[in-house]
């Protein structure tokens, strides 16, 4: 019984430490940006801190977005000569992110992964 909960002890030590000295995740790099009904597009993204910035090759010229990520939560607006978008979203599991957006041209569902 013993040797249960010292493993038991261990196992729960181990994950903690782990969580408590994972890299943060980051949202800077080339994504594949699919918007509903919309298409997809290119989406650079570059982060410093929270703070994020960078760029949609959209069907409307680039627009450029300023935003933040924190905890997980990606938001950020965008704009170009044509479009004015706000978004929101959130990092999933496996990487990708998704969200909501709201633009000048009606309100849509969002989802990006990782350009390969």
């Amino acid at each position: 019984m013993k040797r249960v909960f010292a493993g038991c002890l261990i196992v729960m030590v181990l994950v903690t430490a782990s969580s408590l000295y994972a890299k943060p995740k980051s949202v800077a790099g080339m994504w594949t940006l699919v918007v509903t009904e919309q298409g997809s597009y290119p989406m650079v993204l570059t982060q410093k801190g929270k703070t994020v910035t960078g760029s949609i090759d959209g069907p409307h010229g680039l627009i450029q977005l300023m935003g933040e990520f924190e905890k997980g939560q990606l938001k950020f607006t965008g704009t170009s000569q044509a479009i004015k978008l706000s978004a929101n979203g959130s990092m999933k599991t496996d990487g990708s992110l998704a969200g909501s957006m709201t633009s000048n041209v009606g309100d849509m569902e969002w989802k990006a992964v990782r350009a390969k």
